[in-house]
């Protein structure tokens, strides 16, 4: 359990820093890391306003996976068991929602 707790934690790391690189435009459009979404995908611009817009929602993405990582890894089995179901299913709801708002945004970007 230590082993899989660990290692959604250090997702929940990767998810933060990844947003947060790709919002303050240091991480471009790539084709390893960030939202890869048609819309986000189709112009610098349109990654930047994208990943702006997703910012806080990746982050608490990230925290969700890193709480419940931790929590999977070092609590007792009556807390972990749950906690990871649901650090891991708030975490893929706030992704989803991120990338709606950063598909909405990078539309928005490229009508102007």
């Amino acid at each position: 359990m230590q082993v899989s707790g660990l290692a959604l934690a250090f997702s929940g790391v990767v998810i933060g820093v990844v947003g947060e690189l790709a919002a303050r435009g240091t991480l471009g459009p790539n084709g390893a890391a960030g939202i890869r979404i048609k819309s986000v995908m189709k112009s610098d611009a349109a990654w930047r306003a994208g990943h702006r817009a997703a910012r806080l929602w990746l982050d608490g993405a990230g925290l969700c996976f890193v709480g419940g990582g931790l929590l999977n890894a070092f609590a007792t089995r009556a807390v972990a068991n749950p906690a990871v179901l649901i650090g891991m299913a708030a975490g893929l709801a706030l992704v989803v929602a991120g990338s709606v708002f950063a598909s909405r945004a990078a539309r928005r970007c490229d009508e102007r």
